[in-house]
């Protein structure tokens, strides 16, 4: 089951709703996924899901508000490339009920995008209709990719537009597109995905989009603090290669004994132990009677490349 799937089952399968609050999750979901049909003069409204329990729950909250008939079936469809889509058809008093839900102004003939004040100022009521417009046209990618990305696709610029500013006043920075000629509203900030999840009250879906989240990001951090080290550690072994080549050469030349007391200390602790590092180094100084520091060491082995250059010179 996708990720998207499991947020929408959250949002609409909750407890303990209150009838204004499945009010508004159903106009959201019908506003965006409902279908009206026109046949012998009576208006119908088809709803869908790919999800048997989503398409069960709507219909026990329809059943709170509608008292008409409503037909249950199962399509088999290729096109979607799932195996069933479930339908709910309503057939009987269709305007009463959109129009109770205010999604359908039938004096206008024309889908209801603004929502009212009671709505806009009700958190609650606000988030059940913004849930079920997701319920409706959402999506979500799995938080197990390293692509966050949430999107509406609500099709005409009106809706897209709307939706944008209603959920600006909520701090989310929704952004348009266009796709096949539809319009979509889509966030890619994993901060505002996940924070949208937890307002349309799919808390379980939002803790694991983080818990994925946050494990990803610690072993990107993980294997950028690995790829540093490895980094540090060949600048290090090609600096201490050069070191040994450097006194190797002024060994060689008879010129040891110009280098001070500490630096041929350290020239010999070099030479017995490639692969140490600076703070090895001053721990094997320290064991040879010589207190020293990391800096210390660094300018010892200045000292080592002057003479070595002088040389070099000759």
């Amino acid at each position: 089951m996708s990720f998207a799937l499991d947020i929408k089952r959250e949002i609409v399968m909750r407890d303990e709703l209150s009838s204004e609050e499945k009010a508004a999750l159903l106009s959201g979901f019908i506003k965006y996924n409902g279908e009206l049909t026109f046949a012998n003069q009576r208006i119908g409204l088809k709803l869908t899901s790919i999800d048997n329990k989503i398409i069960r729950t709507l219909y026990k909250y329809l059943k709170e508000f509608y008292t008409g008939n409503i037909e249950i079936s199962i399509i088999e469809s290729r096109i979607l490339k799932k195996n069933k889509v479930y339908t709910l058809f309503l057939t009987d008093d269709v305007r009463k009920l959109l129009r109770h839900l205010e999604v359908f102004d039938w004096e206008k003939n024309n889908k209801m995008v603004e929502l009212n004040t009671d709505i806009l100022n009700d958190s609650k009521l606000f988030w059940n209709y913004i849930g079920g417009v997701f319920v409706a046209c959402g999506s979500a990618n799995d938080p197990e990719t390293s692509n966050y990305h949430l999107e509406l696709q609500l099709k005409d610029d009106e809706s897209c537009d709307y939706f944008v500013a209603i959920l600006q006043r909520h701090k989310f920075n929704f952004k348009i597109t266009k796709k096949r000629n539809k319009s979509i509203c889509y966030i890619k900030k994993s901060n505002e995905v996940s924070d949208f999840i937890v307002r349309v009250n799919a808390t379980s879906c939002a803790l694991r989009f983080e818990a994925t989240r946050t494990e990803r990001e610690m072993k990107n951090q993980v294997n950028r603090y690995l790829n540093i080290e490895i980094h540090n550690s060949q600048i290090s072994i090609k600096a201490a290669e050069k070191q040994i080549e450097m006194i190797k050469e002024i060994k060689a030349k008879s010129l040891f004994s110009e280098l001070s007391p500490k630096a041929q200390v350290l020239a010999d602790l070099r030479l017995e132990n490639p692969s140490s590092s600076f703070s090895e180094l001053v721990e094997l100084m320290e064991d040879n009677g010589i207190s020293i520091t990391k800096p210390g060491i660094n300018n010892l082995f200045r000292n080592i490349r002057k003479i070595y250059e002088l040389m070099k010179g000759f």
